[in-house]
């Protein structure tokens, strides 16, 4: 499939994974994948590439397979990324400010 996907295109330029991307200035990175999926070492990778680079970056591992943040409401593990990503947003953007905007909308 990476084959077909590429087209003869270098398949380590940043384009076409950000495994190969710079991430100097970029802001925090929080990675959330699954222990028994293949890109398992392209997430390490990838967090120890941001980390590298001075980005505050965080890599979240689960026992389950790929993509399984789309089971949120079926599997604890999915709920619990959920959750982790929620507190995590929250601890960065802070919790009151977004209390605040929440009561604005809300009149």
């Amino acid at each position: 499939m990476a084959g077909w996907y590429m087209k003869g295109a270098d398949p380590a330029q940043p384009l076409a994974s950000p495994v190969f991307a710079d991430f100097t200035g970029m802001p925090p990175l929080l990675c959330i994948a699954g222990g028994d999926e293949e890109l398992l070492d392209d997430s390490i990778r990838l967090v120890r590439n941001a980390g590298t680079a001075g980005v505050n970056a965080t890599l979240h591992i689960a026992g389950v397979q790929h993509v399984y943040t789309i089971w949120a409401g079926a599997f604890r593990e999915a709920d619990a990324a959920i959750a982790l990503f929620g507190d995590w947003v929250r601890a960065r953007t802070g919790e009151s400010a977004n209390n605040q905007r929440i009561e604005e909308l809300n009149g």
